[in-house]
């Protein structure tokens, strides 16, 4: 049962102060990243619980509202496994699981656009999509 744990309702690294501090860390230290908050499950004799995916949509909420662009939520189907513009939210690349279903991106020289507003997209490793 959820929260009937050893290590209580929030898990170990789950509050939003450690969150917070997290996100203020990576945009001091490294800059605009891609930041992924993965779903926890326990394994084998761990008695901890999965990770709700309320705690996953918060921190990912925290973080874009800190100022993070590029936001996503994993080892889940959600809507935030997907690329938006960090602009106009226009949807870039979508994704089911591993797959790509929809790549929605403009290149313009070596650089990658939004094709609705134009603004320019940092993508790495786009080397083998034309």
């Amino acid at each position: 049962m959820a929260g009937d744990n050893k290590f209580g309702d929030s898990g170990y690294n789950d509050k939003d102060e450690q969150i917070k501090e997290m996100v203020q860390w990576i945009l001091d230290n490294v800059g605009q990243v891609p930041l992924h908050f993965s779903r926890f499950f326990p394994m084998h004799k761990l008695d901890a619980g999965v990770t709700p995916e309320k705690t996953l949509e918060r921190a990912a909420t925290i973080a874009e509202e800190m100022g993070m662009d590029y936001v996503y939520v994993g080892n889940i189907r959600h809507e935030k496994e997907n690329t938006f513009c960090h602009n106009c939210k226009h949807l870039l690349i979508k994704r089911n699981g591993y797959q790509v279903e929809k790549f929605d991106i403009v290149k313009k020289g070596k650089d990658y656009h939004c094709p609705s507003c134009a603004t320019k997209i940092p993508l790495a490793g786009m080397e083998f999509v034309g």
